[in-house]
């Protein structure tokens, strides 16, 4: 079966608007881009985090004019960017952590879920999911989107090099910038003073 979510009048915009894309990024001559063309003018589009930063501008372009109707996307597409769309569907409810693979965080699921159903333009938005019950338990199910969303901590990392980078940008202004931080803000009283004490020796 052969996918195509475009009429004839959004085909043509389609095309016009990615080949101005394509322009724009310099991606005329790049394999990557050239290869998704067929996809495109079906109203299909990926994203992930292999991609060329300039593809993935322009794919992201393309969302947003509601000319791509479908996107296969990793969870970069959740994060930090205003993506909305009607339908999220899930392959799986399991990523890869670093250095494990395992069930999604209520946290991570609710990020890319709450993707769906876009302020002002749907009414409601809709979540899918497969699950395969070999790898994914109902018990884990119900954990990942009815559980409290865990904790978020910081991973900042005052390491000679993170501190020389950022007193090359800074220079004395970071002891102003890091009482600022996320990771200022959770530590304790204790906690602060050492992290200021070990700044200031550091550098």
């Amino acid at each position: 079966m052969c996918f195509d979510f475009l009429n004839y009048e959004e085909k043509q915009a389609i095309k016009t608007l990615y080949r101005e894309l394509r322009q724009r990024f310099d991606l005329l001559n790049e394999k990557s881009a050239e290869a998704m063309l067929p996809f495109v003018e079906k109203g299909i589009a990926f994203h992930h985090a292999g991609m060329m930063p300039t593809l993935k501008e322009a794919v992201e372009r393309l969302f947003t004019s509601r000319l791509i109707k479908v996107i296969f996307t990793t969870e970069t597409f959740a994060l930090g960017i205003n993506m909305p769309a009607r339908t999220v569907v899930f392959n799986e409810l399991r990523k890869f952590y670093g250095n494990f693979y395992g069930t999604l965080k209520t946290r991570d699921f609710y990020q890319m879920a709450g993707r769906a159903g876009r302020r002002g333009i749907d009414k409601e938005g809709f979540v899918y999911s497969r699950i395969n019950p070999h790898h994914t338990s109902g018990q884990e199910v119900d954990r990942i989107i009815y559980g409290f969303p865990e904790k978020v901590e910081s991973k900042f990392n005052a390491s000679y090099a993170t501190i020389l980078n950022l007193y090359s940008k800074y220079k004395e202004k970071l002891y102003e910038i890091y009482p600022l931080s996320f990771h200022y803000f959770q530590a304790n009283k204790h906690s602060r003073k050492n992290a200021l004490d070990l700044l200031y020796n550091k550098v």
